[in-house]
């Protein structure tokens, strides 16, 4: 277990980090202050603009470091839905926000993609939080080492579930990003959208067709972190 003052704005969180084999455990373990910096920071001026719920979409959760930011800032005026595929991890997320009380947030075990069914998802033993759906290229037999069914739903239920649209959602799902919110955007009201999206974004084809996506959908660049960029509508 770790002190976490440096990591969640001093909230005495008590976390059980298991650094081998996750960049994220071990880079929140052992360089905490070099963990997004800016993006902790935006996010901790959105909560204190706001007053009443925060109601905040972590995909691709990962352990929850995003989660905890947001419950960190809102306290009891957190409200959270976590994805998060990889059934290890999900596991180490659920076990965490027990340990601290954090009964309310809801996790939900799933790749999210652009239509339900079962999909196959491999597993990086060097890096579990870049694990991922495989594409059709990339599927072969049955019984590859390292790669397991799991359950895949699409965004857009969950949003249109809610009474109102997210505060923000934080999207980081290897490369899936711009098909399942391209997905989402087509079978989502409006006014059920993120207002604010938060996404991981590389020097590449697909985060480029993710820029167009959300330009298209009345997202406008707010912000630019290097690693992540944030989109407001």
């Amino acid at each position: 277990m770790i002190r976490t003052d440096l990591i969640f704005s001093a909230s005495a969180f008590s976390l059980r980090l298991r650094p081998r084999g996750n960049v994220t455990e071990t880079r929140l373990l052992c360089t905490p202050q070099f963990v997004d910096p800016a993006e902790r920071e935006c996010i901790r001026n959105l909560l204190r603009r706001q007053d009443g719920d925060f109601l905040f979409y972590d995909a691709g959760a990962n352990i929850g470091a995003y989660t905890y930011w947001v419950l960190a800032g809102a306290g009891e005026r957190a409200r959270v839905t976590a994805f998060e595929a990889n059934p290890a991890i999900a596991a180490r997320l659920r076990e965490n926000l027990a340990r601290n009380g954090f009964d309310h947030v809801r996790v939900h075990e799933v790749a999210l993609t652009t239509k339900p069914g079962r999909l196959r998802f491999h597993v990086d033993p060097d890096n579990l939080g870049e694990s991922g759906i495989l594409s059709g290229e990339e599927n072969g037999g049955d019984g590859e080492e390292g790669v397991l069914e799991v359950p895949g739903e699409p965004l857009a239920p969950y949003l249109e579930s809610e009474v109102r649209a997210p505060d923000l959602l934080k999207i980081d799902i290897e490369g899936a990003e711009a098909e399942v919110l391209a997905a989402a955007f087509a079978a989502t009201a409006r006014e059920k959208r993120p207002l604010r999206i938060l996404a991981e974004f590389k020097q590449d084809d697909a985060h480029r067709h993710l820029h167009a996506i959300l330009k298209q959908a009345g997202y406008s660049l707010e912000q630019d972190f290097g690693l992540n960029r944030m989109y407001r509508r």
